[in-house]
């Protein structure tokens, strides 16, 4: 399992060694920070013992490069750093013929245990347009080979189904999101993070104008369930409905300004977990810079 990590991870870098017959570049770096998390480190649920959630600080990035061999074939590279899923490296080859989009790539997790340093999986994804009527898409990524049977092992994925449809001005976009991370935390004890969005994402712009806006808002859940060979299987659940947003400015033709910030308006524990304290704010806010290379004549 070991060698096919370091194979895929061979892959993955591989790519950002571009060849002159790329036709344009994007660098892009993002760093922020958010609280809607549970505690890492946390073994028993907070409901069973009449505890409110606690929310747990956790670092965000992202770095990556995508580039275009031409307009039917492009690629990109990412390290990335999130709050549930941990560190991936991922790597993916785009394809598109029409009105058809296929995405293929490798992805591993990093670093997320003692036990288990290098985690490999697989990306995918299919995708339909129509240029300014509609849009949509689907994608999955998933950790292979994984059982689950030592401490330290574990297995992310992701999901998610969009669609959306072109107003003037504004990029409209519905969404159904999904993130998992489940990993063997002792012989007796299984952990599995749980996050699912509904999502309604709009883009604002304008021509000629040097700045874009994007305005999210919807429904999520953030639940942990424990399972455990003495006590079974229990969980931990907390909802919300949820703002952000996210501005971009262009500075100069090849640089520009990200900021963002996101915060749920109404969080709630499904019974028994309590919501947060009142005076407890959940948060998550970042921002970064997107570097574009000309397009090579």
């Amino acid at each position: 399992m070991k060698r096919i990590g370091f194979l895929v991870l061979g892959f993955i870098i591989s790519q950002s060694f571009v060849p002159e017959r790329v036709q344009a570049l994007e660098l892009r770096f993002f760093g922020g920070a958010g609280n809607h998390a549970f505690d890492p480190e946390g073994e028993t649920p907070l409901g069973a013992g009449d505890t409110r959630f606690q929310p747990h600080v956790f670092p965000l990035g992202l770095i990556s490069l995508e580039g275009e061999f031409s307009g039917a074939v492009d690629f990109s590279a990412a390290y990335e750093r999130d709050s549930l899923l941990g560190n991936r490296l991922l790597g993916s080859m785009g394809f598109k013929a029409s009105i058809f989009r296929l995405e293929l790539g490798p992805f591993i997790g990093l670093f997320n245990t003692g036990e288990q340093v290098l985690n490999p999986g697989i990306t995918a994804a299919l995708g339909v347009e129509f240029p300014g009527v509609i849009f949509g898409s689907l994608k999955a990524a998933s950790t292979i080979g994984s059982p689950l049977f030592s401490p330290g092992d574990y297995a992310q994925q992701t999901g998610e189904i969009a669609l959306g449809f072109w107003v003037p001005h504004v990029v409209c976009t519905l969404s159904i999101n999904t993130r998992n991370f489940t990993r063997r935390k002792s012989d007796a004890l299984l952990l599995k993070d749980e996050h699912i969005r509904y999502q309604f994402r709009a883009d604002i712009f304008a021509k000629n104008v040097p700045y874009t806006i994007r305005i999210d808002m919807g429904f999520q859940s953030l639940k942990r369930s424990y399972t455990s060979s003495a006590t079974g299987t229990s969980s931990d659940n907390l909802k919300s409905v949820y703002v952000g947003f996210e501005g971009s400015y262009q500075i100069i033709p090849s640089l520009r300004l990200l900021l963002g910030a996101e915060m749920p308006v109404f969080s709630w524990g499904e019974k028994p977990l309590k919501g947060p304290e009142k005076h407890t704010i959940l948060y998550q806010f970042g921002g970064g810079l997107v570097w574009t290379l000309p397009q090579k004549k």
